[in-house]
């Protein structure tokens, strides 16, 4: 999850077998300056698809994987400071979807020609964003009926 300029609110990073880790890293960009980082174990391999969910809280976004709990994320900046989802890496996507809470408005951004995409800054309390792309969008997916449970299907790929 990303804000405009060079801050970085969540950063989730799944490292295989990284200097002999097989861990998962968490961490924020405040001004270009990374912070401390939380690790958790991986329970992912080369190859597997797995389903990222991220929810976000009043003070924290929950992490799960394969509907499993990872950790609750505090914010270190605050979460209507978003602005954008950035996916890069050694990973294949097949969706993002971006799911509201039912009293928050949704806007639908503007097409931009990147793998970045616009999250409403009116995300804040209880709301779940669960994560799906298609592959060379032209636009913004449209905004989905509120609803949970989605599976975010994605496909790590070794280097």
């Amino acid at each position: 999850m990303e804000l405009a300029g060079s801050d970085i609110a969540l950063h989730f990073n799944p490292r295989f077998r990284h200097f002999s880790e097989h861990t998962i890293v968490l961490n924020t960009s405040r001004h270009g300056d990374w912070q401390t980082e939380e690790r958790h174990k991986n329970k992912l391999s080369i190859g597997d698809t797995f389903c990222l969910r991220i929810s976000l809280h009043h003070n924290h976004f929950l992490v799960e994987l394969n509907d499993r709990h990872i950790c609750h994320y505090q914010h270190r900046i605050p979460p209507n400071k978003i602005t954008h989802l950035e996916i890069e890496g050694d990973v294949s996507v097949q969706r993002v979807k971006l799911i509201n809470c039912e009293k928050y408005a949704y806007s639908t951004p503007a097409p931009v020609p990147t793998h970045r995409y616009a999250v409403s800054s009116t995300h804040v309390s209880s709301c779940t964003t669960c994560l799906h792309y298609s592959p060379a969008p032209t636009a913004y997916p449209p905004a989905p009926p509120p609803t949970y449970g989605i599976r975010c299907p994605f496909r790590a790929i070794p280097m």
